[in-house]
């Protein structure tokens, strides 16, 4: 039995808390809420070190099509994120959905990139938990949340 492919959106890269980087699918840049710092992707690779959160956002369809674009740019991106991630925390608003992701990261924990990863149900502790990362001295970043990265929908819907 074959599944149809699910179209993944585009993914927008939110920077307002620089080095600590949230992403997630976003159907075009006018929806992002004011205050959102939309990054070019290859301002990834000037820093020597990031942690992100990633937002899968949605219940159901949405929530698998949301994932499906984080893993594809995930394995498109994976030399950057073996070099420069700190830590991944995983946003996942959907029940099944974060059901799956935690378990198929206990499954990859020592194979996913190499790097410590957590999920969460909500920003506000993800957030927490990034900013805790081993940062270099000369990066550690403001711990002030702007609204835009406060509201989980903001890089999914």
């Amino acid at each position: 039995m074959s599944h149809p492919r699910l179209d993944p959106s585009p993914i927008a890269l939110e920077g307002s808390l620089w080095p600590v980087v949230f992403l997630g699918p976003i159907e075009s840049a006018a929806e992002a809420p004011a205050g959102t710092v939309l990054l070019p992707e290859r301002l990834l690779d000037m820093s020597e070190s990031l942690a992100v959160g990633i937002v899968v956002a949605g219940r159901g369809e949405r929530a698998v099509r949301s994932q499906a674009a984080v893993l594809e740019w995930l394995m498109r991106h994976e030399t950057l994120v073996r070099a420069r991630v700190l830590r991944l925390a995983w946003v996942v608003e959907d029940d099944r959905v974060l059901a799956c992701t935690q378990a198929w990261l206990r499954l990859a924990r020592q194979s996913l990139f190499a790097v410590q990863s957590a999920t969460f149900r909500s920003v506000q502790p993800a957030l927490s938990w990034l900013l805790d990362s081993p940062w270099p001295e000369s990066m550690v970043p403001s711990r002030t949340m702007p609204e835009a990265v406060a509201r989980p929908r903001s890089l999914g819907h």
